[in-house]
């Protein structure tokens, strides 16, 4: 039941043109958890040492980035594809623009699964 929210999630990427790049710690169950969150919008970020008080499974690194953006949505959309319910561990990244200047560019974290279906933060 996951194909049409990954399917979603990859058109929704394609769609911000988000330069994205994740690393898939272990496969979501396809069959046995049900797909809570519903849109990249529904993704909760938990920032720096901020933890949920739900248990959780780690699914992989994710990286949303646009240029000189401080929007999440990108890491968002990450997440989703990933079959993720939330990011934690969430840091900006950031560049040095011409002028010596630093700027965020995106964020990156962890995509995690809830283990409780009911359990949602």
């Amino acid at each position: 039941m996951r194909a049409p929210a990954t399917a979603t999630g990859a058109l929704l990427i394609a769609a911000l043109g988000v330069g994205l790049t994740s690393c898939a710690k272990t496969p979501p169950d396809s069959e046995e958890a049900p797909a809570r969150a519903r849109s990249a919008q529904d993704i909760r970020l938990y920032f720096r040492s901020r933890t949920p008080e739900c248990g959780f499974a780690e699914l992989g690194w994710v990286r949303g980035k646009r240029a000189y953006s401080s929007d999440p949505s990108s890491l968002k959309a990450a997440a989703f594809a990933l079959g993720g319910d939330a990011v934690i561990s969430v840091i900006g990244v950031y560049e040095m623009d011409s002028s010596g200047n630093e700027r965020r560019i995106g964020y990156e974290g962890t995509a995690i699964r809830f283990t409780d279906p009911e359990c949602t933060h």
